[in-house]
């Protein structure tokens, strides 16, 4: 769904989405302190569809992988490099190796 075309309804839903009550998004979209109005705009068809949308786009944001682990480590690593701090850059292959599967630890039993 588009941005709604009202601006203070999309700011509503942005508030919402942001984890705001209803009536704080109402007041922070630039309405006047009215409880039922906040209510009211919070059911309707447009605003539930935009926020869903807008919490839809949050959650694939803070999607955690573990090739996207791989990759932080490999910047890391990258940069420890550039940086000459090669205790650093050895932790981060580690890293790459125990989240790539392969760094086994040494057990003794």
């Amino acid at each position: 769904m588009p941005i709604l075309e009202n601006p203070r309804h999309e700011a509503f839903a942005r508030e919402l989405a942001k984890g705001n009550t209803a009536d704080e998004a109402y007041q922070l979209a630039g309405f006047s302190a009215n409880r039922g109005n906040a209510t009211r705009l919070k059911a309707k068809e447009s605003i539930l569809a935009r926020l869903e949308e807008l919490q839809g786009k949050a959650a694939n944001r803070a999607i955690v992988t573990i090739e996207s682990l791989i990759a932080e480590a490999e910047e890391a690593r990258a940069a420890a490099m550039e940086k000459g701090q090669l205790s650093a850059a050895v932790s981060a292959i580690t890293a790459k190796a125990k989240l790539a599967g392969l760094w086994l630890e040494k057990r003794e039993t």
